[in-house]
């Protein structure tokens, strides 16, 4: 019990300013949605998915030009590459939607992923 006193101050000390600020995961956010419900794409966001899914897709070639990855890997990728962008004209007809936003973002990231993956693996082919 003699030990308890040495830890019993900086412990109420550390409570006492720990408790005078508030995390940000605590603030009071509308319980109803309503900021979903209220956001909407930006002109910006919209240019970032479009200039996301070109890169992509400049880097996919790029890297089967220079031999980085097999024709069959750049294939791959390719339809991958596609795919999204259908994706994106699909979803941009009535405006993007948050979620839509995200689920490209993921799909270009997962591609992204895959390339870098094909290039490192030196092998020229698949797996």
């Amino acid at each position: 019990m003699a030990n308890f006193k040495y830890f019993a101050a900086p412990l109420a000390l550390a409570l006492a300013i720990g408790g005078a600020t508030v995390p940000a995961s605590a603030q009071n956010y509308p319980q109803d949605n309503t900021y979903e419900r209220n956001w909407r794409p930006t002109p910006a966001a919209n240019a970032m998915v479009r200039r996301d899914i070109n890169d992509l897709r400049q880097a996919v070639n790029r890297s089967e030009r220079r031999g980085r990855i097999s024709h069959r890997e750049w294939s791959r990728l390719r339809d991958d590459v596609r795919t999204i962008q259908s994706l994106y004209a699909s979803y941009s007809r009535n405006g993007l939607t948050r979620n839509e936003v995200a689920a490209l973002e993921w799909r270009i990231n997962r591609a992204r992923a895959m390339l870098r993956m094909e290039r490192r693996d030196y092998d020229g082919r698949r797996g």
